[in-house]
C-alpha cells in the first residue's frame, strides 16, 4: 500500500471519528431540548387545567355555601318540607354551568329524600341502606352534612 492511499484513510478515519462525535453531541443536546420543551408544555397544560378545576370547584363551592346560608333552606330542612326546599334548589342550581349535577339532595333524619333538586323522577328516595348513609348518620345529634 502507497503513502497515498494510507493519507486518504487516515483523512476518512479521521473525518469519520469527527463526524461521529458532532452527531452524538448533538444527538444529546436536540434531546434535552425536546425534552425540557416537552416538559415545560405539559407543565403549562397541567398549571391551565387545574385553574380551571379550581375555578369550576369554587363556583361549586360558593353556590352549596348560599344554599347552606340560607335560612329558608335551614327552617325547610328543620321542618322536613322538601317542596319548600326544592324551589330554593332549582333557583341556586340555574347559576351551575352543567345543568345536571350529580346527587344533590337532602334527606331527612331518617335517611328519606325530602328535597332532590334535578334529580330523576325514579330515584330511590329511601337512602337509609346507602353506605354513604350509614356513615354520615350520626344517630340523630342534629349535625348536617354536606
Amino acid at each position: 500500500m502507497g503513502i497515498q492511499k494510507k493519507v486518504t484513510i487516515a483523512i476518512l478515519i479521521t473525518g469519520l471519528i469527527a463526524l461521529l462525535m458532532s452527531l452524538s453531541v448533538t444527538y444529546y443536546q436536540v434531546k434535552n431540548i425536546l425534552t425540557e420543551s416537552i416538559g415545560t408544555d405539559f407543565e403549562e397544560s397541567a398549571k391551565k387545567s387545574v385553574e380551571r378545576i379550581d375555578v369550576k370547584v369554587k363556583d361549586e363551592i360558593t353556590i352549596f355555601r348560599y344554599l347552606a346560608e340560607n335560612k329558608e333552606v335551614i327552617r325547610g330542612i328543620k321542618e322536613d318540607r322538601g317542596e319548600a326546599i326544592d324551589v330554593y334548589f332549582k333557583y341556586y342550581l340555574d347559576f351551575v354551568e352543567e345543568k345536571k349535577p350529580l346527587g344533590l339532595f337532602i334527606v331527612n333524619k331518617k335517611g328519606r329524600i325530602t328535597a332532590r333538586g334535578n334529580l330523576p323522577s325514579g330515584y330511590n328516595l329511601d337512602q337509609s341502606d346507602e353506605p354513604w348513609w350509614k356513615i354520615t348518620y350520626d344517630g340523630g345529634k342534629g349535625k348536617i352534612y354536606v
